[in-house]
């Protein structure tokens, strides 16, 4: 199971350096504008600080293995959905923004799903391991990710470097749904917005209280 989640980084974390750096050589040769390329990497970051305070709430509460793939699904139509719109002139920049945006949000619930098996994969004992191993992958293939796009920007057309990642998280969702199953914890109560209110409270208290995090 180890091995197919590190699998399923290794491919799809490279496939998405392959759309942040593609989507931002494409932004420059069209408008030549630093501003605008700040903005495409912006957008992606944006999500984090809204649906990532919320995606955790939900993924506690659901069967992780099961968001996984269906994010992992959800962003290869997204990212596919990319290579399309930047061929109209017209769409393309909006399209891309909206669509990064999208992209983005929808990650919010792999990485909080993602990293919560983990420790559930690797024992105590070999847990560091894992990490160091998962560390790997992602610095790894986020560099030939880098390099990939900018092959591809000067070869055979941008295009391919988002039909490429659409690939990569099909391949992930693959590897993710042959891992075995692993019980989802029992929330003491259901996410509603008073819960959720109280989850975020509790957790940005337990930020400002602790210096190391904060």
């Amino acid at each position: 199971d180890f091995t197919l989640l590190w699998l399923a980084q290794l491919v799809s974390t490279a496939g998405s350096a392959l759309t942040d750096l593609a989507a931002g050589i494409f932004v420059w040769r069209v408008t030549e504008s630093t501003l605008a390329v700040g903005l495409t990497l912006m957008v992606t970051a944006i999500p984090s600080l809204i649906v990532g305070l919320l995606a955790g709430v939900y993924v506690d509460r659901h069967d992780r293995r099961r968001i996984m793939i269906w994010t992992c699904l959800i962003q290869a139509v997204v990212v596919g959905l990319i290579a399309v719109v930047i061929g109209f002139e017209t769409i393309a920049l909006v399209g891309l923004y909206v669509l990064l945006l999208v992209n983005a949000g929808v990650k919010q619930f792999f990485d909080p799903a993602h990293d919560s098996l983990i420790p559930e994969i690797a024992s105590d004992e070999k847990l560091a391991a894992a990490n160091s191993f998962l560390s790997i992958a992602g610095f790894g293939s986020t560099a030939v990710g880098f390099a990939g796009a900018g092959l591809l920007a000067g070869t055979v057309g941008l295009q391919w470097a988002f039909l490429l990642d659409a690939a990569s998280f099909l391949f992930a969702a693959g590897c993710i749904a042959l891992m075995g199953k692993y019980a989802m914890p029992k929330p003491d109560d259901e996410a509603s917005v008073g819960v959720i209110a109280a989850n975020l409270r509790a957790g940005l208290s337990t930020l400002a209280g602790t210096p190391v995090i904060r």
